[in-house]
């Protein structure tokens, strides 16, 4: 939604009457393979522990950062009580729907 306010508000992929599926094929086929990577990983150079981590966007396409948080289906928190030394958590909304394990989604 971010990216649809700004430099790509005029792109197939934030034009709301198009199919989803139209609307996902556009943006997926706009990324590149890094810039792919860089909305699932951290990027490192945020500075944000990596109990949270921040990932890279999609800055030539308007799509800001985005800070993937600690687990919060059951609001457990996942504290850092030292640097890189975090308590367990487990996947939240994105991490399970990233998953692609429709099995895995009903397990918690």
């Amino acid at each position: 939604v971010w990216g649809c306010l700004n430099i790509s508000a005029h792109l197939p992929f934030c034009d709301p009457t198009l199919p989803l599926d139209a609307r996902l094929d556009d943006l997926m086929s706009r990324l590149s393979l890094e810039e792919q990577l860089g909305l699932i990983s951290p990027d490192n150079t945020t500075g944000i522990l990596p109990c949270n981590f921040m990932d890279a966007g999609a800055i030539r396409l308007g799509i800001p950062h985005y800070m993937h948080l600690v687990e919060t289906n059951s609001a457990v928190a996942s504290a850092c009580y030292l640097p890189n030394v975090c308590a367990t958590e487990f996947p939240g909304p994105t991490g399970l729907a990233g998953a692609f394990n429709r099995t895995l989604w009903h397990t918690k």
